[in-house]
């Protein structure tokens, strides 16, 4: 079974994780999470790569293909003391 890239140690998690924005007819596509949205993604595979990690998620959460043009930025979070608050 291929596994998330999720890395945890005593006080961090560190989650490897894409996300997209889909502009079909001039409307952008968002999810709703809660009481909020959020771009569609989730979690990469180990060793898939981001652009088709990111086709897999959209074609999971929408039933359709995509396709990836380009990388428009990258984010790094880190959660700290998470299990010491």
């Amino acid at each position: 079974m291929i596994k998330d890239w999720v890395f945890t140690d005593d006080k961090r998690i560190y989650h490897f994780r894409v996300a997209g924005v889909l502009i079909r007819n001039g409307k952008d596509f968002l999810q709703k999470v809660e009481n909020d949205y959020a771009l569609p993604g989730g979690h990469v595979d180990c060793g898939e790569t981001s652009e088709n990690a990111l086709v897999r998620e959209f074609n999971e959460e929408l039933g359709g293909d995509i396709s990836c043009d380009h990388l428009l930025w990258i984010e790094e979070n880190f959660v700290w003391n998470v299990w010491d608050e």
